[in-house]
């Protein structure tokens, strides 16, 4: 116990040194012998707190260990299958039939054989959540040329499965707007891509996406490095290559601050579900769980967090319908998992409102205002220094 708490504290002081060396050198401030000496030995302190953390985690969970080649990560076995997961992820992240389920549908959206594939977001929090809108996974793949991937993306677009079925697909252009697929280019690299998929998980019907960032070996200058969070993935990995490292000081900076930014202004925009969800992901990163723990009991009386559930799989009624018509041979069974998703999500959203009405009118409403509350008080437990305050 002594341990662990020592270890805590250790990786928030060490996240509060990071967000410091990440206002140092994202301001104008060029690197210099005292900034990459003190990223030096801040990575090193973070890989052996990293790893420490991975030690006590891991035996809580069955069927894992500690990666001892990759600090912070516990290695989860789900059948022939390997994930790495960070550490402070494994309480919330899924389990059994809903895993195995999830890393075949991962490997289904796959594009490179080259690639390493992750869930990503709010998939890898689905214990904790219960409801989600969709599913994400982000591909890392060699970056072979423009060519080459769109070769890729066309045959994945090209091959639907029972179970997996494409939709979409755009590409992003450096500034981030979206264009339509094409397999001409202005750039001989390869843009990074998104795939979207109907997708049947389990009882499940759902929208999963992929997002493909066409990366440079460990090139640490690769733009597309800057374009997801490492800590917010699990990468599905039968050897001992990963992507990426959790112990970058810069990047670990960056990630906090972009989540007590997002924490702000979803908040500002009334978006509850998503501020809670960034708040999650901030209590679990510093090691809070009590506060993790009065989040997740919130977020699961809040009517908002199983409606936007349901309205993500109403909006699918379009994707069904051209399945219908491009893949008849499919579509009965999407129909029918879909009007049951559906149904079972109007069900429990019905129970919250019974309970909460329980309560009096201002039930949800209370729900609401706890979250909020919460996560003020997490923002201000987060930023001990005025300079985070007002970032």
């Amino acid at each position: 116990m002594i341990r662990q708490l020592r270890l805590r504290e250790s990786v928030q002081q060490a996240i509060r040194a990071c967000i410091e060396l990440h206002n140092l050198t994202q301001e104008g401030r060029h690197w210099n012998e005292k900034t990459l000496s003190s990223e030096r030995v801040l990575a090193s302190h973070l890989t052996v707190v990293q790893m420490g953390m991975a030690e006590l985690v891991a035996p809580r969970v069955s069927n894992a260990r500690a990666d001892e080649k990759h600090p912070g990560f516990i290695i989860l076995k789900s059948g022939r299958s390997r994930v790495r997961v960070p550490y402070h992820l494994a309480e919330d992240f899924p389990r059994g039939d809903r895993l195995r389920a999830l890393l075949a549908m991962a490997n289904g959206a796959k594009v490179s054989a080259q690639g390493v594939v992750c869930l990503s977001g709010s998939t890898a929090l689905w214990r904790a959540l219960r409801y989600v809108a969709d599913l994400d996974f982000c591909e890392y793949v060699p970056d072979k040329g423009h060519a080459s991937l769109w070769r890729d993306v066309r045959k994945k677009l090209a091959k639907p499965r029972e179970n997996l079925v494409p939709i979409d697909g755009k590409e992003y252009l450096e500034d981030g707007t979206p264009n339509e697929l094409s397999d001409q280019s202005e750039s001989a690299s390869p843009l990074r891509t998104k795939l979207a998929f109907l997708a049947s998980v389990l009882t499940d019907v759902v929208e999963a996406t992929n997002m493909i960032l066409p990366v440079r070996g460990t090139d640490p200058t690769d733009p597309m490095w800057q374009k997801s969070f490492v800590f917010q993935e699990a990468p599905i990995a039968s050897g001992s290559w990963i992507p990426r490292t959790l112990s970058e000081p810069v990047d670990l900076g960056g990630y906090v601050k972009w989540l007590r930014m997002e924490i702000r202004e979803r908040l500002k925009d009334q978006n509850i579900v998503k501020a809670a969800k960034r708040g999650l992901s901030l209590a679990r990163i510093f090691g809070l769980g009590k506060r993790g723990t009065r989040l997740t009991a919130l977020m699961r009386n809040c009517t908002d967090l199983v409606q936007n559930a349901l309205q993500a799989r109403r909006d699918l009624d379009s994707a069904i319908v051209r399945l219908e018509t491009e893949h008849p041979e499919l579509a009965e069974r999407f129909v029918s998992a879909q009007r049951a998703t559906v149904a079972r999500l109007q069900r429990a959203s019905d129970a919250r409102r019974r309970r909460l009405d329980k309560k009096g009118a201002q039930g949800d409403n209370s729900v609401v205002r706890e979250l909020e509350a919460e996560l003020n008080s997490l923002l201000d437990n987060t930023g001990d220094s005025q300079r985070q305050r007002q970032e």
